[in-house]
């Protein structure tokens, strides 16, 4: 109600798949701050409930390789230019937590790995592509939250030459240490553009999402939704 105590809505058409996912980014205090005495938020489906965009595993092994999330790269015509074909993962997981973020591609050279509050970056060349990582990193806009740390993993043509390599890509998560072993770690394709078209969706289901201001989608593919995203998929390891 306002301040003349009439009733009164207000409605935001918009939402994404950045953030933590459990209420503690601003944009969600900022909802939460919305409600009280005679208030209420009403959240809808979303238009990203059909997706499947969203992988998490429970750390079980300092082993690299042993906890870790793929995703495949379909055949596709890139873009000319250059910073116009990419992916972008999201990833949140226990602030008491520790870990190594590995990033693998088809080719021997789509290798980067990068420590607890670091951040690296490296070309697989001229006709390969650009990866960078930042993992609980704030210098770098990727601090984490107050309930957990957080890491960025991006794929991209840098160059006009580049392009984000076809096939699977796996991101290992390489717990530091014992201490570090049974953490949660989520993870969100929230952003990809590969050429003027997709390919086929391969992987497994993935895990179950949700959000304060959305619902979860459990299916077997990541289908197109904005028409600018190309069929990919994530893998849940568990």
């Amino acid at each position: 109600m306002n301040a003349f105590l009439l009733l009164s809505t207000l409605n935001l058409s918009l939402g994404g798949q950045s953030g933590p996912h459990d209420g503690s980014d601003d944009f969600c205090s900022s909802i939460s701050a919305l409600t009280g005495p005679g208030r209420i938020v009403v959240a809808s489906a979303g238009n990203d409930q059909e997706d499947n965009i969203h992988a998490k595993l429970t750390t079980t092994s300092t082993t690299a390789g042993t906890d870790k999330f793929t995703f495949t790269v379909p055949s596709y015509t890139y873009n000319s230019s250059n910073l116009n074909d990419y992916i972008l993962i999201a990833g949140w997981y226990d602030p008491s937590a520790s870990v190594v973020i590995q990033l693998k591609g088809p080719n021997a050279a789509d290798t980067l790995s990068c420590g607890f509050g670091a951040y690296k970056s490296r070309s697989s060349g001229t006709t390969g592509c650009t990866m960078w990582i930042a993992n609980q990193n704030a210098a770098q806009g990727y601090g984490g939250t107050s309930t957990l740390r957080q890491f960025e993993v991006e794929v991209y043509d840098a160059t006009s030459n580049q392009r984000p390599r076809i096939g699977t890509w796996t991101v290992n998560v390489i717990p530091q240490g014992t201490a570090s072993l049974g953490a949660r770690v989520d993870a969100w394709i929230y952003q990809a553009k590969l050429g003027a078209a997709g390919g086929a969706p391969t992987g497994t289901r993935p895990g179950r999402t949700s959000s304060c201001i959305g619902t979860s989608g459990d299916h077997a593919t990541w289908p197109e939704a904005s028409g600018l995203m190309p069929w990919l998929a994530i893998s849940e390891i568990q």
